[in-house]
């Protein structure tokens, strides 16, 4: 029991001093140091919103999942924090119903981003929480009688990895949920809950 105490020690001290030596070598390549950045990316919106549709509607709908485009700039302040501000367009998110488009909902948010980050050399792992508002735009089409709040409050959380392919420039691969205060509501009906998605992004970062 004691050996293994021991073993657990040195395994524990051996991964801090490694976390150590790759933040030391990060700084001294310059992919943990302070300064500005730019981004821009895609997009895959994964969402949240049948739930929502059928909480209104009591129907079977199926909403398609899309893509958009991101784009960010932001400052790295340390080591291990940096701030931004993200946009984020969403393309038509399309209600069907029995494969008849009946309507289609399209987003666009922007958030201010705290952002973690683990200093590990060329790949950095982070930490991403938002806050912002959204703007949904919504064409019933084929439901006339159901309507949107255009404009939310929205949060969102995130994980993700920067892997750096020079000392400027690196992939910024991301997985983050949205939330939003807008809700789906039919006209003398119920009120759906918020219009959510999941987002996986992969862009771009040039860092001054």
């Amino acid at each position: 029991m004691r050996a293994m105490k021991i073993a657990a020690l040195v395994a524990s001290s051996a991964l801090g001093l490694a976390l150590l030596a790759g933040a030391a070598r990060a700084d001294d390549q310059g992919f943990a140091r302070d300064g500005f950045y730019l981004g821009v990316g895609e997009t895959y919106a994964h969402n949240l919103i049948n739930s929502a549709l059928d909480g209104v509607l009591a129907n079977n709908f199926h909403v398609d999942n899309t893509f958009g485009l991101n784009a960010r700039a932001g400052y790295r302040a340390t080591s291990w924090f940096a701030a931004e501000l993200e946009y984020e367009w969403v393309a038509r998110f399309e209600a069907k119903l029995r494969d008849r488009t009946l309507a289609d909902i399209e987003g666009h948010s922007l958030t201010a981003n705290l952002k973690f980050v683990a200093p590990l050399g060329r790949f950095q792992p982070f930490l991403l929480l938002g806050g912002g508002g959204s703007i949904f735009s919504f064409d019933r089409q084929n439901l006339p009688e159901i309507s949107v709040q255009h404009a939310s409050w929205t949060g969102r959380v995130g994980l993700g990895v920067d892997m750096y392919l020079t000392r400027n420039v690196l992939i910024d691969l991301g997985a983050d949920t949205v939330f939003t205060t807008a809700n789906i509501s039919a006209t003398g009906l119920k009120q759906g809950d918020g219009l959510y998605y999941f987002a996986l992004r992969m862009g771009l970062q040039y860092r001054f």
